[in-house]
């Protein structure tokens, strides 16, 4: 942790390779970590069946320490819920070396529209965290029956969503808002155009939405007052959405990606800063296998507090930032993505031929680790596969 390479900006940031009273978060954290958790996954054939089909799935057991596929776990269990959450069935696959296969037939007895997949270990009943491996599956029956029919409008196939970044709007502050805009089919889409406007209507700000339908605004929330944002889709409709009660007093949890560094922002108001002086508070970044801390202590001519810290020092992956108030209360927290090594870079397609209905691939493995691979072959715009994990 002494190697990481941190700037000082308009602050006071204490030395966070000083442990020298352990306190209760770290300690809890060390907690966390001295039993591994494991975490299956099932990669299915699909998630749409007809009845006297099968669900195929090969199983995959993670040790959550490592990232790597478990050594010692043996036994997975893979279950069935209705939507009433009733159990219907459920089956133990044997695990070897992180690795299982298994099949459910889909006979006369699937009579619900809907079930709920599931795959999880007994050992996994030791820990409050929900790992365990849930899928939505539907049952596509040859009997039609009616259904009332509802008039729906074109905001109703849309869903429009703002995400205040740290988790909450801090009045009289600049809040950094994130925008997500999806379709009737779960994907994001590219806005036309996008406004943000204030309670006379005027237009303040302005965003956009990329191929994923995310995007981003840097919006200075004045006290009080609430904002609308405003979506035009291609087609020239208009989605609207509120931004939620802002608070008086609090912290604001801001991140930027650069090229080299991660740069974390902490921000405040007037009025909070009065009431933070001289307070410490600390920023853990952390995954599920480590961490890391730092400790800020506010100042009373100081709004704004920028941390730098070098890419390559943080775990690659997925990453937590949690910032804890002086009485160890979680108060804000952000995921961030640090750039992680393609896996398929593993993989070499060398040779792919089709001929006719059907499909010649030859694979190579270009590293020289053991790489398990599974497959599911589908025509390009089946919708019987909307798996909402990977």
């Amino acid at each position: 942790m002494k190697n990481f390479y941190i700037f000082f900006y308009l602050f006071t940031l204490l030395n966070p390779c000083i442990f020298s009273q352990e306190n209760k978060i770290i300690g809890d954290y060390k907690s966390y970590f001295e039993n591994t958790r494991e975490i299956p996954y099932l990669h299915l054939n699909k998630t749409s069946f007809l009845k006297g089909e099968q669900i195929w799935f090969q199983a995959y057991i993670i040790e959550q320490n490592s990232n790597k596929l478990h050594p010692t776990s043996s036994n997975l269990y893979v279950s069935i819920f209705e939507e009433s959450g009733k159990l219907k069935e459920q089956h133990l696959v044997k695990i070897q070396n992180g690795l299982g296969r298994g099949n459910i037939s889909i006979d006369s007895s699937f009579t619900k529209e809907n079930y709920y997949l599931k795959a999880s270990t007994k050992w996994m009943k030791n820990f409050p965290e929900q790992n365990a491996f849930q899928q939505k599956i539907s049952i596509i029956s040859n009997n039609i029956k009616e259904k009332k029919t509802t008039t729906l409008k074109e905001k109703d196939f849309f869903e429009f969503e703002l995400f205040p970044e740290g988790g909450h709007y801090l009045g009289n502050a600049l809040n950094n808002v994130s925008v997500l805009v999806k379709n009737a089919n779960n994907e994001g889409i590219s806005i036309k155009k996008g406004y943000v406007k204030d309670k006379e209507d005027n237009i303040i700000a302005s965003f956009k939405t990329n191929e994923f339908g995310l995007g981003k605004v840097s919006l200075f929330i004045n006290k009080g007052e609430d904002y609308v944002f405003e979506a035009e889709l291609p087609n020239g409709s208009i989605l609207k959405k509120r931004t939620e009660e802002t608070r008086d007093i609090g912290v604001l949890l801001k991140t930027s990606t650069k090229e080299k560094n991660l740069e974390i922002v902490i921000e405040t108001n007037p009025t909070s800063l009065a009431l933070l002086e001289n307070k410490q508070f600390k920023i853990f970044i952390h995954n599920t296998r480590k961490y890391n801390s730092f400790n800020v202590k506010f100042l009373k001519t100081s709004l704004k507090y920028v941390l730098n810290i070098d890419k390559n020092k943080i775990p690659t992956g997925i990453n937590i930032i949690t910032l804890f108030n002086d009485e160890n209360n979680a108060i804000s927290e952000r995921l961030i993505y640090n750039e992680i090594e393609n896996i398929s870079s593993k993989i070499g397609l060398e040779k792919i031929k089709i001929k006719k209905d059907t499909l010649h691939l030859s694979i190579k493995n270009t590293s020289t680790d053991i790489v398990n691979l599974s497959a599911s072959f589908l025509p390009n715009l089946s919708k019987a596969y909307t798996n909402t994990n990977n």
